[in-house]
């Protein structure tokens, strides 16, 4: 690459060959804040995938997960949320039941005929085998397809079977609560809560989403942290990239990336003494110069994060090594297989169009077989590769309808949460259900779990993640008493996986 250097006064200019220029202020500070690095080149320089936001730990005065990314930071089971924006029929995944022992589920309700349903005790309603009722599409129920774009997921446009391991070696849960239907205000997404328990991905430290939001997707989260938002991940290239250089540094030899990396660790430690002053400047310095750390290593390139390079990854999301890199296989593949095999923090994806109440039951089923796919496949990906995962569902409220298709929103909302384990089938601590349904169909507001807009299932979903990794005893440190009293009972009555 040719470049061409002009000096005038206290400014550089650099003229790259495909027509960019890049201003060097000599008389401007060092960079420090986001804005700063990305006005000057440094857009996908892999600090920002491995740093967080210094502005950020100051507005909230924490700095949460302040160690460097390694290996051994990935062994934490990965953590994948699916967010159906606009309200689904998430009560067609996993029938909910009324109240039983500790807030749980008992016996069915009486009628389901406001939610597209059966009495699930009719042959052949529901479906067992995974610990938790899951409607059948027989016929009868025209409005269930998850079970079966669960278990027929494989290939670009479904039909291939699951694994049968994955199918031996997952147990499903449910939580049901309320929820404002139709909204992004829902405090239901853990993906932040997960990432500051310590889940960090070898090659980028916070989870990554499919939206610019505190979460990544839908759903907000319960507690906001600027440094701890997921990567935005639209194509593959934003994985990559978030790994690299940036453009104006890509072409450079390795020693002279090496030499730059080298230069930016020092400086860091520069900026850090100027600050000592401020109540976070061993955390400033400690994180800044972990993410220089990183770019070092990754002068010779991150290798391993491409799906379409993957045998597995291509078998199972339809995916060839010149398939497009913003195609929503890719996509899709990009962010699952990367968090399975720990190159990233949590994962998760929005996938709009859940506000399906137009009269009929087609296009929820046909929305519901797609979401069944989404978790068949990342299933059958992580049985693969070996690796355990903990797989959540949630949306923003639901949907009612009658004799002949889905009629409007409710404000009763529901997670579900899928734990897998390649090595061992997992058991259930208690009943499989947090919450229950009262008699009108719809979550119960009296339970632990609150109202429309609390926290408290996404407390509960993050306490059965930690527990699963052996951690229930950290819960306090992230949530405190003030923010999700105990339960009646105590913590451990929320606990479905054991």
């Amino acid at each position: 690459m040719r470049i061409k250097i002009k000096q005038k006064n206290m400014t550089e200019t650099r003229r790259l060959e495909d027509g960019r220029t890049i201003y060097i202020h000599k008389d401007h500070p060092a960079p420090v804040t986001r804005r700063e690095f990305l006005s000057r080149g440094f857009i996908s320089f892999s600090a920002y995938a491995m740093m967080p936001s210094v502005l950020g730990m100051i507005a909230t005065q924490r700095a949460y997960g302040a160690a460097c990314p390694s290996e051994a930071a990935s062994q934490m089971i990965p953590h994948i949320t699916f967010d159906m924006s606009g309200g689904a029929a998430i009560h067609n995944f996993v029938v909910p039941r009324a109240l039983g022992l500790d807030n749980g589920g008992g016996d069915f309700l009486t009628s389901y005929s406001q939610l597209g349903l059966l009495t699930p005790t009719a042959t052949g309603a529901i479906d067992v085998r995974f610990g938790s009722p899951i409607p059948v599409a027989n016929g009868a129920q025209p409005g269930v397809g998850f079970l079966t774009g669960l278990l027929n997921p494989l290939g670009a446009n479904g039909g291939g079977a699951i694994d049968a391991l994955a199918i031996s070696n997952t147990k499903i849960g449910s939580v049901w609560h309320p929820s404002n239907a139709d909204s992004s205000n829902n405090p239901h997404h853990a993906i932040q809560l997960v990432t500051a328990a310590g889940l960090k991905g070898k090659f980028v430290a916070t989870g990554t989403g499919t939206q610019n939001s505190d979460s990544g997707a839908n759903s907000t989260v319960p507690m906001t942290n600027p440094s701890l938002k997921p990567l935005r991940i639209t194509s593959l290239s934003d994985f990559v990239n978030a790994l690299a250089f940036g453009q104006a540094l890509d072409l450079l030899p390795k020693g002279a990336k090496d030499a730059l990396a080298k230069a930016t660790l020092n400086l860091s430690a520069q900026q850090a003494a100027r600050v000592n002053s401020m109540a976070l400047s061993e955390q400033f310095s400690f994180l800044v110069g972990c993410g220089m750390q990183k770019n070092q290593e990754f002068t010779n390139g991150a290798t391993g994060v491409d799906p379409r390079a993957d045998t597995d990854a291509q078998a199972i999301y339809g995916i060839a090594a010149g398939s497009g890199v913003t195609t929503s296989q890719v996509v899709e593949a990009t962010i699952v297989y990367n968090a399975i095999m720990g190159n990233s923090g949590p994962a998760t994806m929005q996938v709009g169009g859940g506000d399906y109440h137009n009269g009929n039951y087609t296009d929820g089923q046909n929305y519901d077989t797609g979401i069944g796919r989404r978790v068949g496949r990342a299933l059958t990906l992580a049985a693969r590769k070996g690796k355990p995962v903990f797989i959540e569902v949630i949306t923003d409220g639901s949907l009612q309808g009658n004799a002949t298709g889905w009629t409007g929103d409710t404000n009763t909302g529901g997670r579900v949460m899928i734990y897998f384990d390649p090595a061992k089938v997992p058991t259930f601590a208690r009943d499989p259900q947090l919450g229950y349904y009262v008699a009108g169909q719809a979550a119960s507001s009296t339970t632990f779990l609150g109202n429309q807009l609390s926290p408290n299932p996404t407390y509960a979903a993050f306490y059965n993640w930690l527990a699963i990794n052996g951690k229930a005893g950290t819960f306090r440190q992230f949530v405190s008493t003030t923010q999700f009293p105990d339960p009646p009972g105590g913590l451990d009555k929320m606990r479905i996986f054991a």
